[in-house]
């Protein structure tokens, strides 16, 4: 009896490598069906970008169920963006913006830590730094 309990065993063990192996044979042909664009629908609000010389359009979700297309003039220093209607079949203007003096500002509507406190830890660091190296290599605890 010991003997066929021993035999019996390793039959179960190649039953559950079977299932994994069927399994991993259905998720294989999923993930290669869904490259091809077989059965899987594709991902939507995947991200274009086209553009010519100063001039470039990105597309992007605005919305759980909105998409737009946002256009930047690096040259002019504008973006702006607009919204596709499906219902309507039309694209509306819902936003634009030169950043022509965002580029000088420093601190505006910023977390913690500012870039001023970013600045005064770093000086902080180099002085330990400094003071460190002064000392003739020894730790900051000495």
């Amino acid at each position: 009896m010991d003997g066929e309990r021993r035999s019996s065993a390793p039959a179960n063990g190649q039953t559950v490598h079977w299932v994994i192996a069927l399994f991993l044979g259905v998720i294989a042909a999923c993930l290669v069906m869904r490259l091809d664009g077989g059965w899987l629908p594709e991902a939507r609000a995947q991200t274009t970008r086209v553009g010519a010389r100063g001039i470039f359009a990105l597309t992007g979700q605005l919305g759980p169920r909105t998409h737009g297309l946002f256009m930047v003039d690096v040259d002019a220093g504008n973006v702006w963006c607009y919204e596709y209607s499906r219902e309507m079949g039309k694209l509306r203007l819902v936003a634009a913006r030169s950043f022509l003096h965002d580029r000088y500002l420093e601190e505006f509507n910023v977390a913690p830590p500012t870039p001023s406190e970013v600045a005064e830890l770093v000086k902080r660091m180099r002085r330990r730094q400094t003071d460190a190296d002064t000392k003739g290599g020894m730790g900051q605890d000495e």
